[in-house]
C-alpha cells in the first residue's frame, strides 16, 4: 500500500497541495475559523494521521505559496474505503478535483471512493470523481 507521507507536494496549473506543517498557522486559523490551540491541535492531529497512514490532509494554496483556499483529506477505512472531506472559501477548484480523481486512480485503485457527507463541497465532489 502506498505511504501517505510520500504524497507532497501536489501541483496543478495554479494550486498546490501541501502538508499543513509547511504552511502559516495563521492561514489556516482563519480558514477553518478556530483559536491558536485549536489550530496547532488539527496541525499536529492531520500530521500524526500521515504518519500512521490513516489520512493525508493537505492544504490547497495558490502556486505561490500566497494564499490559503481551502483543506481537503483522504481518509482510508480499514474495508478498502477511501473518504474524502474538503474544506474551502467559495467552490473548490475543478483542478484540484481532477488531480485527486487521477491521484486515486493510480496510487488507490483498489478503493471504493465516497465523499464525507460533513464535507463542505460534498455536491460538487461528487459530480466531479
Amino acid at each position: 500500500m502506498i505511504k501517505l507521507r510520500n504524497l507532497h507536494p501536489l501541483m496543478t496549473a495554479n494550486y498546490m497541495l501541501e502538508f499543513l506543517s509547511y504552511l502559516p498557522g495563521q492561514q489556516i486559523q482563519e480558514l477553518l475559523q478556530t483559536n491558536i490551540s485549536q489550530t496547532s491541535a488539527f496541525i499536529q492531529q492531520a500530521m500524526h494521521q500521515i504518519m500512521t497512514n490513516e489520512s493525508v490532509t493537505w492544504g490547497i494554496t495558490t502556486k505561490n505559496k500566497q494564499k490559503l483556499v481551502g483543506i481537503i483529506t483522504i481518509r482510508l477505512e480499514d474495508n478498502k474505503q477511501a473518504v474524502i472531506e474538503a474544506e474551502c472559501a467559495g467552490d473548490l477548484p475543478i483542478e484540484i478535483i481532477l488531480r485527486i480523481k487521477s491521484l486515486l486512480a493510480m496510487q488507490l485503485p483498489a478503493f471504493t471512493v465516497s465523499i464525507d457527507p460533513q464535507s463542505d463541497n460534498q455536491t460538487q465532489l461528487k459530480n466531479n470523481l
